[in-house]
């Protein structure tokens, strides 16, 4: 089973017309670059409500879930599941789409559920737990962390129950003990004989999460151990309580054992620590049709050549999981994706990026899937302008103008303005590039005067990034005639030998 499409409308950042993301029929994996405000995380978080809905009970119609300029539609998440191995004889069993929205809920049916119960949905402040949230203490206790989050669906193979059920059950357990006026000695037997249970049982569990996440660890190439003590939770009767809720997590460093680890490592060693552990949890969890990893700027608290083990232990430890890979950092999305484009796997992967662009009303964010037409955004500020999207069609249009000219330098060798950081550079370097060839190149049968004159008019108005102060003043008629002067000078460019 593999995820083959996502689509999205009126969710988080996302506001209009529906985002849809086609992973082909055999659901590929996918990296996503987005800059900071672009709707990168709103796409992780779509993924990951959708599938936790039914056990959190989301409202899709309420904040954070809903965008915050939308007061009616409130849109929806639709997700497109595929069986790639199902017998073409029976076509239920090859596709499903499951919708989450406010007219109906699909998300508690089975399959939803078991993919939930498996998934592995990481951004770096679930890594902050391990460390940065514990800094005023002296030792690291990760003992919530394990039961409530990254252990819970992880099975007591003694009791044959998820942990997070078993620990609730415990503590209802205790709960209900305390509120009868007369107990027997064999309720409070049955009690402390599931504490006893599930004692044993997560001790078994934890030397496989430490001996799984040591394996990961050693893929840095650290000179790090890892040690998990649990003494075991006993239950005090006279003050009514569960006591020692404690997994001390310990760190051997060059030979010493150190409870303190997290006082003195530094962040980029914490951070390995951090993964190696969420990562070896992960392949604990019981079997589901799908398995789903799904890593958001995880990897920020690691230098590039501490980052580039992961795509190695991704390679050697997840092959089977759907991976979707959200980075803001644009010299490491490159590197991941050369990485994959040098792998035998390359035909598994999809390529996304994200970018912002901003109006006096709200961020727009910029969906442009790598191997799209060139005439992608064009299109998109075709369809924002017929859904009278003006601000968001005059973006569009603006995007494709540079996207253009930044193809059209490279291609014919010209000389752009220099500046240190590359990103920085907007469409004026590109257009002035585009001119000062002009006429040395006699391109003027082309780019003709009026052309240019026309040119000139629509980037005050609409395809300079710096123009629009007051974008209340952005009409239907500026934006159609700026879509043809692109238009035009796209032809003329084109037809350039």
């Amino acid at each position: 089973m593999r995820i083959t499409s996502i689509e999205i409308k009126n969710f988080r950042a996302f506001k209009g017309r529906p985002l849809k993301i086609d992973l082909r029929r055999t659901g590929k994996n996918l990296l996503v670059y987005g800059e900071n405000g672009s709707g990168k995380s709103s796409l992780f978080c779509a993924l990951r409500d959708f599938l936790e809905c039914a056990a959190k009970k989301n409202d899709i119609t309420q904040f954070p879930f809903r965008n915050i300029f939308i007061n009616t539609d409130y849109g929806y998440i639709k997700v497109h599941f595929t069986d790639p191995k199902a017998t073409t004889r029976n076509p239920n069993l090859q596709a499903k789409l499951y919708e989450w929205s406010a007219n109906k809920n699909e998300t508690g049916e089975q399959l939803i559920l078991e993919i939930n119960k498996t998934k592995g949905f990481i951004d770096y402040k679930s890594l902050l737990a391990t460390y940065f949230l514990q800094q005023e203490n002296s030792t690291v206790n990760i003992f919530n962390l394990l039961l409530k989050s990254i252990l819970s669906h992880a099975w007591n193979d003694l009791s044959r129950r998820p942990f997070g059920e078993e620990w609730q059950d415990i503590k209802d357990s205790k709960d209900s003990l305390e509120k009868l006026k007369h107990r027997s000695p064999k309720q409070k037997e049955a009690l402390i004989e599931k504490i006893r249970t599930f004692n044993d049982g997560l001790r078994n569990k934890l030397d496989e999460l430490k001996g799984k996440a040591q394996e990961i660890l050693n893929s840095f190439g650290y000179a790090l151990e890892i040690e998990l003590n649990f003494g075991g939770v006993e239950y005090n009767a006279d003050e009514k309580r569960i006591d020692k809720q404690i997994v001390g997590l310990k760190v051997k460093f060059f030979r010493e054992t150190r409870e303190d680890h997290h006082q003195f490592l530094n962040e980029a060693k914490l951070s390995a620590i951090a993964i190696s552990i969420f990562f070896a949890a992960l392949l604990l969890q019981p079997i589901s049709r799908l398995r789903i990893i799904a890593l958001d700027d995880v990897l920020i608290g690691l230098d590039m050549s501490n980052r580039l083990p992961v795509l190695d232990i991704l390679d050697n430890h997840f092959r089977e999981y759907q991976i979707f890979f959200f980075t803001y950092d644009k010299a490491w999305y490159d590197i991941v994706k050369h990485h994959i484009e040098s792998q035998k796997a390359a035909g598994n992967w999809e390529y996304v990026e994200f970018f912002a662009a901003r109006t006096d009303e709200r961020d727009v964010p910029i969906y442009a899937p790598v191997c799209s037409p060139d005439r992608q955004f064009l299109e998109r500020a075709k369809e924002h302008l017929n859904d009278n999207d003006f601000k968001a069609a005059a973006v569009y249009a603006r995007t494709h103008f540079e996207a253009k000219l930044k193809k059209f330098c490279d291609k014919k060798n010209l000389k752009v303005r220099y500046k240190e950081r590359a990103n920085e550079l907007s469409s004026e370097d590109f257009w002035l590039a585009v001119k000062e060839a002009r006429s040395s190149q006699k391109w003027t049968a082309q780019i003709t005067d009026q052309l240019l004159i026309e040119v000139q008019r629509y980037r005050k108005v609409i395809l300079n990034p710096l123009s629009h102060a007051d974008w209340s003043s952005v009409h239907r008629r500026e934006v159609e005639k700026a879509i043809e002067v692109i238009e035009q000078l796209e032809a003329a460019l084109d037809n350039i030998k």
